[in-house]
């Protein structure tokens, strides 16, 4: 409509138009918001249904919950590479998958597999024992950016954002908050296992939640009894700190008093100075049995190391032959005050039984060596020679604690039994070379033993006698060594298949496996049976399972096995140390092991 008509028709006339074509404009706009509308809903639907079905970020890359396995840590990148490629060359190829170098904060770690759930987590752990024995499964988060090295991945290499890892001024903040006192106190070698704990709950928080009031508060509200412990003599850090999520979940969790996993885990996150010194040594049985509340309070207690009992109690209650000890005449200074640190490490030790240093380093720092045969000194021909060789290291009914267990011309201090003359200054050669000296006593036709001297492990021997035996003084009885410290020195692998296996099952049912008297079933250089049993398959294990043979499987030469056409005896459903079931079985006892044999044809 034109000035004109507009002139003509009139005021009213033109306004209807306006309205009209407002209207018109109006319901065209409106559908296309409306379209606009239902196609931005379209693609919110479609977005949605991809980031549930393949795990598509609407957001960018946000943590990602996993189960994976804790190696090592390191300062430096170049000692994370080292290590890196160390473990390429130790774990199988077909077990490499996800070996990575992640950047978390100030610090490097090497961590290997990424699970959905911890029991496959487990099983890779299970697996990769025998090459790696020192590692821990973890919760934690799976971070692109944070990777800076990655197994089979050359294009991941180099220095890597920090992304969505903790703030370097977060972590600084919380390692203050953590105390740097407890590093250079040695109870914590390094912190950031604390703090990832505690960065990973707090990423957890839901920020639209709001508590009524600090964690702590909040858990002591109900669990009263543990406020009156922040009064004890000792207290763990992190509980007098109020972090009780660092080891605990608030809801719910798989492991009794909600821990947020298993326990031994949960330890050695913190304390990897432990976790280190258990890879390769000689480890303290509740160590090895994963039992660290055997031995310590979680919270809080009276003892120095939040020990549950005093040292000298909590020692003798597992050690139960060492009381009667303590009523023999010659007793040593420190045993007889209850000090075991003062000779043992707690937890694990490169020394054989768990001693701080060899014995001649720890024993002559508090006494010299003394040793005479008769009015002649013999200290300086013998200042190499362990102590415990001859001496006992606890108590004795002999002056100079010789034994416990002794040669008894040894114990009755007649020398020349076995010796030449000695005097000052000179060697101390025996009156006979070789076995022929052992022999001369212990007569071989009236020993209830047989004699190998074809046997592997004594035939390059000058003497095969003292291969297995002490020839003065012994810790057990038959002066045998010990098991721990002989038979391991060659056998290595079945003693990482024998840690994993108990590992796996956490306890084994056979005691001389347990604690490594390999003797209670073997006897090397006495034995024409095959790997020197003491006895046939069926009465070795009777000696200690009678009761168990009276309802075993049908056993014996009549009962033939049909994978090998031999009798079947204990060892064709149990392995003694590569057991890969409970009850130290080859296999589960509700069908796998049973049709092994028992197949349908």
């Amino acid at each position: 409509m034109n000035r004109l008509s507009t002139e003509i028709a009139g005021p009213a006339m033109y306004k209807k138009y306006r309205e009209d074509r407002d209207g018109r404009w109006n319901m065209t706009q409106r559908r296309l918001w409306q379209q606009i509308i239902g196609t931005v809903r379209l693609m919110c639907i479609v977005l949605i249904a991809m980031h549930s079905a393949f795990g598509i970020s609407l957001a960018g890359e946000k943590p990602q919950s996993i189960y994976t396995i804790q190696i090592s840590s390191h300062r430096d990148m170049e000692g994370a590479e080292r290590e890196f490629e160390r473990l390429t060359k130790r774990i199988p190829e077909d077990r490499r998958d996800s070996l990575r170098i992640e950047k978390i904060g100030d610090y490097y770690s090497l961590r290997l597999g990424n699970f959905n759930d911890r029991s496959s987590a487990e099983e890779l752990s299970r697996l990769i024992k025998p090459d790696i024995s020192s590692h821990v499964v973890i919760k934690a988060y799976f971070i692109q950016k944070r990777i800076v090295k990655m197994y089979g991945r050359p294009d991941i290499s180099g220095g890597a954002e920090t992304g969505e890892g903790p703030s370097p001024e977060l972590l600084s903040k919380e390692a203050s908050m953590q105390g740097e006192g407890l590093q250079k106190q040695g109870v914590i070698s390094d912190m950031t296992k604390v703090n990832e704990k505690i960065l990973e709950h707090k990423a957890q928080e839901h920020p639209g939640l709001k508590l009524k009031g600090k964690i702590s508060d909040l858990c002591m509200a109900c669990h009263k009894g543990l406020k009156k412990a922040l009064d004890d003599k000792y207290v763990h850090y992190l509980f007098k700190e109020g972090k009780c999520i660092v080891c605990h979940n608030s809801h719910v969790s798989k492991e009794k008093g909600l821990m947020v996993e298993e326990l031994d885990a949960l330890c050695m996150g913190c304390h990897e100075g432990i976790k280190a010194l258990v890879d390769n040594t000689m480890v303290h049985g509740a160590l090895r049995e994963n039992n660290c509340s055997k031995c310590h309070f979680a919270h809080s207690g009276d003892n120095p190391g939040l020990l549950v009992k005093k040292e000298k109690t909590l020692c003798l209650d597992c050690h139960e032959d060492l009381n009667s000890q303590m009523n023999k005449p010659y007793i040593c200074g420190p045993f007889k005050k209850g000090e075991c640190s003062a000779c043992h490490e707690s937890h694990a030790s490169p020394v054989d039984d768990l001693l701080v240093s060899p014995p001649k380093t720890l024993c002559t720092k508090c006494h010299a060596p003394k040793c005479k045969v008769g009015d002649v000194s013999i200290a300086d021909r013998v200042k190499d020679t362990a102590c415990t060789s001859c001496h006992s290291g606890h108590s004795s009914a002999d002056k100079g604690l010789l034994g416990p267990f002794g040669h008894k011309v040894f114990l009755d201090k007649i020398c020349e039994e076995c010796h030449e003359p000695i005097s000052s200054g000179g060697a101390i050669p025996t009156k006979i070379e070789g076995k022929d000296l052992c022999l001369s006593c212990h007569i071989k036709s009236t020993s209830r033993y047989e004699y190998v001297y074809d046997d592997v492990h004594v035939k390059d021997a000058q003497n095969p006698c003292v291969v297995c035996h002490d020839y003065h003084a012994s810790t057990q009885k038959n002066l045998t060594k010990k098991e721990s410290t002989l038979c391991l020195k060659c056998h290595q692998s079945t003693e990482r298949r024998t840690e994993a296996m108990m590992d796996s099952f956490k306890s084994s049912s056979c005691e001389p496996v347990r604690e490594r008297r390999c003797f209670e079933c073997h006897l090397p250089g006495h034995s024409s049976r095959p790997l020197s049993f003491r006895a046939d398959d069926i009465p070795l294990c009777a000696r200690c399972h009678a009761s168990q043979h009276k309802i075993s499987h049908p056993l014996g030469p009549d009962v033939k096995d049909p994978r090998t056409g031999q009798p079947v005896t204990c060892n064709s459903c149990h392995s003694m140390h590569s057991a890969n079931a409970d009850y130290m079985l080859t296999h589960d006892r509700t069908r796998a092991l049973c049709i092994q044999c028992h197949t349908t044809k």
